[in-house]
């Protein structure tokens, strides 16, 4: 199930005349996504495990199960396993909302569709990393995502394409849009600026509206050309389909020599 929740109007883009110097990416939808033909969203199994579909939203099924709308992680300290009980917490709110029973065998559907050994690359991925590894412009990892996804990323890229940081939510203790999450990645990449850092996604939410209001540049990266924008929105945004651009745009106007 993949539903973008369009944000506050925000303002117009940063003209993309020159390269940025770091770079933030989400990963769902962004850098990887589930092997063909299987599920990898929980909010999908409930929403097919309903009984009556028709009075579900479904942005609002997807903020429950993914605790969205800046939520931060109760449990301290931040660890994976506390993850988890925030994570199963959220589930069992969207399984009441969708009139969904909560029994032992649902909750290990629901993790069951998450197994990051499942996750892929997208084709432009690599080319685009190893453009940036050659130009010397670091980047980060900034997704809500658990531990495995984090590792699952290090094993598919080879130490060479690795980012800088990963600022995942199980580590962060909060989730995109939360400030907490744009922050950390300004931390990662210390002492680049905001201003001075391309943050690329998929959800206008968390991946454009968030990160514009700390003064990152921003491009939406709409894969599948079904990203809901308002018309206000959509004239203010860096739109792109693949990640073509951002290669080109390194390649184009960057002044530090590629390395061979």
């Amino acid at each position: 199930m993949r539903v973008t929740t369009p944000g506050a109007t925000a303002a117009p883009p940063t003209p993309e005349t020159t390269p940025p110097q770091a770079v933030a990416f989400d990963f769902f939808g962004t850098l990887g996504h589930w092997e063909p033909g299987t599920v990898g969203s929980p909010a999908q199994v409930l929403y097919d495990a309903a009984p009556d579909r028709a009075r579900i939203d479904t942005v609002h099924l997807v903020d429950l199960v993914e605790g969205k709308n800046g939520t931060v992680q109760r449990d301290t300290p931040v660890t994976a396993a506390a993850y988890a009980r925030w994570e199963e917490d959220s589930w069992r709110a969207a399984a009441c909302y969708a009139h969904v029973p909560v029994t032992p065998a649902l909750i290990e559907e629901l993790r069951a569709v998450l197994d990051a050994r499942r996750l892929e690359l997208y084709e432009d991925v690599r080319p685009a990393l190893r453009t940036l590894h050659e130009h010397h412009i670091p980047w980060v990892l900034c997704s809500n995502a658990s531990p495995d996804v984090e590792g699952k990323l290090h094993t598919l890229l080879g130490p060479e394409l690795r980012p800088r940081g990963c600022v995942v939510s199980w580590r962060v203790g909060a989730r995109k849009p939360h400030p907490r999450m744009f922050t950390t990645v300004l931390d990662e990449l210390a002492p680049l600026t905001a201003a001075k850092t391309l943050f690329i996604g998929d959800r206008y939410d968390c991946d454009i509206a968030g990160p514009r209001t700390h003064g990152f540049r921003t491009a939406l990266l709409d894969r599948d050309g079904r990203a809901a924008l308002r018309d206000t929105e959509r004239a203010a945004t860096t739109v792109w389909s693949d990640l073509r651009p951002l290669t080109e745009l390194v390649r184009r106007h960057s002044t530090t020599p590629a390395t061979s």
